[in-house]
């Protein structure tokens, strides 16, 4: 007899429950209520049912077995054996890697259940913008404070903010078990494999090489790859959430010092002042912040020199540029170099002697993808007259190669009326009439 698969309403409602248990617990601060709430919310089969359907639902993770049948497997007390493929991605500002690793349906769901019993927490600071608005948030609160002359400005980022999370300072500071945090959220347990753009590009393999993949990768990244440091695991669904609990108090702490303002996104601290004495102040509290982290000790590194008022700056793809004791926002110099790539490549496709339908078919997507990245910057409110504008010229040139691809139109050319008035009246053609015979 098989079992009866429940619909997913009921699930969601047994889930709400014990989302409803563990948070009431967290509220009361009674440490076994908390500890009985998150277990069962951990080990429930609808929890793990909900958590496999979002974790599913993009598509993106290939799998062929149901929500259903993907929760029974699903136990998060004990490591998992799917496989998991780390992608060494080059960073933009320098010649290191980040080193990200992507996940199948098994893994994800794991992820989103423990991302679930986190979301029940909600310790984010009001000056974190990754989960309260991202960067157009992030972007409106800079230019409010510099309006209202917060005119010095210091960007700090926390170095390898991932990686030198403490798992067992994880664990105590989330509340968490720490075989659930060492299982789920660290790397030490995974069954990493290189993926395969990073087997051929970053690491090539010889065949006379006795080595396996994973021994040549932990060689090359000897110094960014080590599983027994490894803090939270980059391209999880629930490393970044935890890494906002985790940073919360760094910005609770650099906020209450009164010295100027402070905006977060991730692992950047924007720090705002009306002098250098108090940027200064605000930097030093949040580098103590930082190093006294019960989940650290974390470090910051600047990323460029300090502004000083009148000064044009780059932050999250924008460039904030003063003018009248405000900040005008526009799309930074690298973004604006990679649109201006994207219309070259246009400009090479239309210019060749490619077929029409395929220079459409290229155009089309060139056009998207540039209005794709200037779209994202909505902070930006020329985006889309910039776009319009860049885009003006190339739509004149495929109209013009689809004219030129058109076969000629032959006309009929009719005699002109003046000449059938001027023909004589007994040349003219009589009407004819035609006549209703009877029937007999």
């Amino acid at each position: 007899m098989t079992d009866k698969v429940l619909p997913l309403a009921h699930h969601l409602r047994r889930h709400k429950r014990n989302v409803r248990r563990y948070t009431s617990a967290i509220r009361s601060g009674d440490g076994k209520q908390i500890r009985v709430a998150l277990n069962r919310l951990l080990n429930s089969h609808s929890s793990k049912v909900v958590a496999a359907t979002e974790a599913i639902r993009p598509r993106k993770v290939k799998t062929n077995l149901s929500a259903d049948s993907l929760a029974k497997k699903i136990d998060v007390w004990k490591p998992c054996d799917e496989k998991a493929f780390v992608s060494a991605i080059p960073k933009s500002n320098s010649e290191d890697y980040r080193l990200v690793v992507s996940f199948g349906a098994e893994n994800r769901t794991r992820q989103v259940l423990v991302l679930n019993a986190l979301k029940c927490h909600w310790n984010i600071s009001d000056d974190q913008t990754v989960f309260n608005g991202g960067t157009a948030e992030a972007i409106r609160r800079v230019k409010k404070n510099y309006a209202n002359g917060f005119t010095h400005f210091l960007e700090v980022d926390v170095y390898q903010c991932f990686d030198r999370f403490d798992i067992e300072g994880v664990a105590r500071f989330l509340s968490m078990p720490e075989k659930v945090t060492d299982n789920v959220l660290s790397g030490r347990s995974l069954n990493i494999v290189p993926s395969n753009s990073t087997r051929n590009d970053v690491v090539p393999e010889s065949q006379d090489n006795r080595e396996t993949p994973m021994e040549l990768f932990q060689e090359h990244f000897r110094l960014e790859w080590d599983p027994d440091q490894q803090g939270l695991i980059q391209g999880s669904k629930a490393s970044p959430y935890a890494a906002e609990l985790l940073l919360a108090p760094v910005c609770i702490a650099v906020s209450e010092c009164g010295s100027g303002m402070v905006v977060n996104y991730a692992d950047n601290f924007f720090l705002m002042a009306k002098s250098h004495g108090e940027l200064s102040n605000l930097n030093k509290i949040l580098g103590e912040s930082l190093r006294a982290h019960p989940a650290g000790p974390l470090l910051g590194q600047f990323m460029p020199e300090s502004i000083t008022p009148g000064a044009s700056f780059e932050i999250l793809g924008y460039k904030l540029l003063p003018k009248n004791g405000k900040l005008r926002v526009k799309m930074s110099t690298k973004n604006q170099a990679k649109a201006r790539s994207i219309r070259r490549k246009t400009y090479r496709v239309l210019n060749s002697k490619m077929p029409l339908h395929l220079k459409i078919r290229a155009f089309e997507s060139l056009q998207k993808d540039h209005k794709s990245l200037v779209y994202a910057f909505t902070e930006w409110k020329k985006g889309k007259q910039y776009h319009e504008k860049k885009m003006r010229p190339l739509r004149e040139l495929i109209a013009a190669a689809t004219l030129e691809a058109m076969p000629p139109v032959r006309r009929r050319v009719r005699a002109p009326r003046s000449a059938v008035e001027t023909r004589p009246a007994t040349e003219m053609p009589l009407p004819q009439v035609r006549r209703r015979v009877r029937k007999a």
